[in-house]
């Protein structure tokens, strides 16, 4: 999986790029491309400048095969922020993974 990075307003240090790229590269098993891996995500990070607020913004898209996955996120911290990202693209890729899969055993 490529994975793409960008950061407005926030520096990302590597422990947490090494983290996110551990997490979505985590999601891979939710789905099957065989070996021609042509999926990618492209991640966006901001940091929220409001007055009372001082929240991570995180936006993951992830691309297999043709079909958009995608969650948008905040927390505290990038890596709460991520790990929320995390479980609703969980949730989504394995309802297509079992939509794939009633569909090839109704063939």
């Amino acid at each position: 999986m490529l994975i793409h990075f960008h950061s407005k307003g926030i520096g990302l240090n590597e422990s947490a790029r090494d983290y996110i790229e551990k997490k979505i590269m985590n999601l891979k098993k939710y789905y099957n491309v065989g070996d021609d891996d042509t999926s990618t995500a492209n991640i966006e990070i901001s940091q929220n400048k409001e007055r009372s607020s001082n929240l991570v913004n995180i936006s993951v898209r992830i691309i297999v095969s043709k079909k958009t996955f995608m969650s948008e996120t905040k927390g505290v911290t990038v890596e709460e922020a991520i790990d929320l990202a995390h479980d609703k693209l969980k949730v989504q890729l394995q309802r297509y993974k079992e939509r794939m899969k009633e569909e090839n055993h109704g063939k």
